[in-house]
């Protein structure tokens, strides 16, 4: 059985850590840095832009008004939306430059000057107001959250890393890719990657990997099905 390490926050990593029991794969999470809630005023604007779960929790829990037009990167991120009782919600399944691809399809089919909002956090990984203002949409950001990286790896995390226990480590942001490095390197560790395969949700967050891994892979699709697909060996 392989033992892989995901690099979630917490509060989103209960679920893939079930999702890879049920394939067959002991997991660890290793969180490497937690998300904070940013105060904001709520935009006065119908349409809204999530492009993660912690936009998500951070931004659309506080927006009162649920009858917004939601805009959503995946289907995870669209059914937290949905929990919340958001029913208008277009998903795209890719990524932040194909749901701007999406908005610009449907807004060009409408006549009303529309709006938009990204709900975001400090650390974004494509600039989605920007792309739509470049193309003619009116458009803005609004940061609802901040992410601050975690000291150090929990004992149990650091003991397995030492005993080759880890076969392979799931990266889902560039952040967290760069602090687990960050981390590896002052604990002296990085030697140890040698024996852990890399598996990045794309090629921009595999990018961020500097140190010398057993292997490195990068998911087919960025969504959490194509990365755990990828641990087939």
């Amino acid at each position: 059985m392989k033992t892989v390490l995901l690099t979630r926050p917490e509060q989103n990593a209960e679920q893939s850590i079930a999702r890879l029991f049920d394939l067959g794969y002991k997991a660890l999470n290793c969180s490497v840095f937690k998300t904070i809630s940013i105060p904001f005023t709520a935009p006065d604007i119908s349409n809204l832009i999530v492009t993660s779960q912690n936009g998500v929790e951070h931004g659309l829990r506080s927006i009162k008004n649920n009858n917004q037009h939601i805009f959503a990167v995946g289907e995870k991120t669209a059914s937290k939306a949905r929990a919340l009782g958001f029913q208008k919600i277009t998903t795209s399944n890719g990524n932040g430059e194909s749901l701007v691809e999406t908005i610009i399809n449907q807004d060009n089919k409408q006549t009303s000057n529309n709006r938009y909002c990204h709900l975001a956090g400090t650390e974004i990984a494509f600039d989605i107001s920007t792309a739509l203002n470049k193309a003619g949409i009116i458009a803005e950001k609004i940061t609802v959250y901040k992410t601050v990286a975690i000291d150090n790896f929990k004992e149990n995390i650091t003991t397995s890393i030492k005993s080759r226990e880890i076969d392979a480590a799931l990266f889902y942001s560039a952040q967290g890719a760069t602090i687990f490095e960050d981390i590896m390197r002052k604990n002296q560790q990085t030697d140890a990657l040698q024996h852990i395969t890399a598996i990045s949700l794309s090629n921009r967050i595999d990018s961020y990997l500097k140190e010398v891994w057993l292997n490195k892979k990068i998911a087919k699709e960025p969504n959490e099905n194509s990365l755990f697909d990828a641990l087939k060996w």
